[in-house]
This record gives structure tokens, sequence and C-alpha cells, in this order.
């Protein structure tokens, strides 16, 4: 359930089509606007809807008992659906989103600590901070392809320190999700960050409402390995075949 305030819509009926054109209201420190229509005879609804500046946290909490994430949001959304019911509706439920976040938080989990801590055990060089379980981010991009209530999900997160991307089911019907992800530090100025490699591959996986955030040990020890690898043979083979060789395993 969400609590929408401050409501305005046209509603007009013809024979069996029942439609909130154009709709707006206030939705948690922000507006939702568009328009939506239902068909009586076969009880299926069409929503054509924008979010904006609206508090994730707020209506995370409301809809799904997510209480892990806040920020601003920005959504546009298409969606289609048919049912008597709520599990109906979420089954059935058909569509695409894209979504923008502004300063956000995750509670509860500090990404660039797991990636850091990863990296130090090859890269002694590596300093790692005190957990500060959570992560902060300037911002958040991403999209959704629904197919009966399976958001098939791409995400993109961006802040000083850390660069994050993911794709992965998120199951409305369920309420749990499973994404794979590629979190990359940064180091340098706030101007103009730098990557630190090698990128570190995480899993969030679980309910909605209780989350779990885990490095994913062996893509970690794949990708780990295969830099050590390459760096041994690059340094060794190049001090034996000169140029030529060297530039070779540049492009590797």
């Amino acid at each position: 359930k969400i609590l929408l305030q401050k409501i305005n819509a046209t509603l007009t009926a013809k024979q069996n089509i029942i439609a909130l054109k154009p709709f707006s209201a206030d939705l948690y420190g922000g507006t939702l606007k568009g328009a939506a229509d239902a068909n009586t005879n076969n009880s299926s609804y069409q929503l054509h809807m924008n979010l904006k500046n609206v508090s994730a946290k707020d209506l995370l909490t409301n809809l799904y008992q997510f209480k892990q994430f806040s920020g601003n949001m920005n959504s546009n959304f298409s969606l289609n659906t048919q049912g008597n019911n709520g599990a109906e509706l979420t089954r059935q439920l058909h569509g695409q989103a894209q979504f923008d976040f502004q300063n956000g938080q995750l509670a509860g989990t500090d990404i660039a600590y797991m990636a850091r801590k990863a990296l130090s055990l090859v890269n002694h060089s590596i300093k790692v901070p005190d957990n500060q379980h959570m992560t902060k981010f300037g911002h958040m991009t991403g999209q959704m392809q629904i197919n009966q209530g399976v958001a098939h999900t791409q995400v993109n997160l961006t802040s000083p320190v850390l660069q994050a991307n993911g794709s992965g089911p998120i199951d409305l019907n369920t309420k749990h999700l499973k994404l794979k992800c590629l979190a990359t530090l940064m180091q340098g100025s706030l101007s103009d960050p730098k990557p630190i490699e090698p990128s570190i591959p995480f899993k969030i996986s679980g309910a909605f409402s209780h989350l779990s955030f885990q490095p994913d040990t062996s893509a970690i020890i794949k990708t780990l390995g295969e830099q050590q690898l390459k760096k041994q043979l690059h340094g060794q083979l190049k001090h034996l075949g000169g140029k030529t060789l060297g530039n070779l395993l540049g492009n590797l």
C-alpha cells in the first residue's frame, strides 16, 4: 500500500473502460503523474506513470518492506496486468521501467569495504578502512523488463570511491531477488577518479526484507588468478622477448 496526497485526476467512463487521464498526486515528498485505465469486462489494467523526487525508502518500505535503500527516486514506467486480487495482478504484470536514484545510501552493507578486503588478499598495498556498514553513492540508474511479475533488471551505480554494475531477476511474486554484480574501486581526485583493477564480483540475493551481500568467491578466485598470471607472464616474457612480445601481451 502507498499513500497518495493531493490527488488530481480526470475520470471518464465509456462502455467498459474507466480512465484516469491525466492523473497526478503527491507521493512521499515527490510527485506521481501519468494515466491509467481499467477494462471492467476482463479486469485488465494499464498504467503509464512518471515519478519525480520520491523518497525511495518510504516507497519501497510500504510496497515491499525493503528498508535498506534510501535516496531520491525518479522513474518512468509502462505496465499492464490482469486479475481480481493482488497475487493475480502481480503474476500477470508485464511492462518496462527506467529508474534513477540520486544521493542514495544502502544501509547495512559497505560494498567498497568488501571490494578492498578482497583486493588486499593479493595486493598488500591496498588499504582496508573500517567497515562503515553502509554504501553511499551519488547516482544509480537502471532499467527493468517485466514479464509475469519478474523484473529482469540492469543497474549501474557510481560514487567517488566505487563504481558497480549488475543484472539479474527481481521476482515481485516471491519478493526475492538474485543479482550478479561487479564492483570497481576508484581512487584519485573527485573530478577525475581512476579505477583500481581488477573489479570484484559479488552477489546480492534473498528476500527484499533481508538481503544478503556476499563476494562471489569462485569468480573472485578466477579473476584474481587470471590477473596474477597475466602479470607474471607479461614481466617474464617481455624480459625474454623484447618489445614485440611485450606489445603482444599488452593486448591481452
